[in-house]
């Protein structure tokens, strides 16, 4: 479990250096996160206390619902919002 925390990290760390950034916020990048990814990261901690079997059932059942209210909304706003940004053409490109 500790070496996909550090991949996904590791990962997200290499993401935030593939931004572009005004020099004022070169020096911070490591402040900026990518909300997509941590609202995903989240839910997935979300999903893991959803599966703790040393909660009371109905504690599990509620974590599930708030795990399946939050992936619906991911998908209905967040997806839909990059897939119109991809159309439009107003995606930052990486450099």
């Amino acid at each position: 479990m500790a070496d996909s925390a550090k991949r996904k990290e590791k990962n997200q760390a290499e993401e935030v250096a593939k931004v572009a950034l005004p020099p004022t916020l070169f020096l911070n990048r490591q402040l900026l996160f990518n909300r997509e990814l941590s609202w995903v990261n989240f839910n997935a901690r979300v999903l893991e206390e959803a599966m703790d079997k040393s909660h009371p059932l109905l504690e599990r059942l509620k974590f599930l619902a708030i795990f399946s209210t939050n992936l619906d909304e991911f998908f209905m706003i967040r997806v839909s919002g990059l897939k119109q940004q991809i159309e439009e053409g107003t995606v930052e490109s990486h450099r």
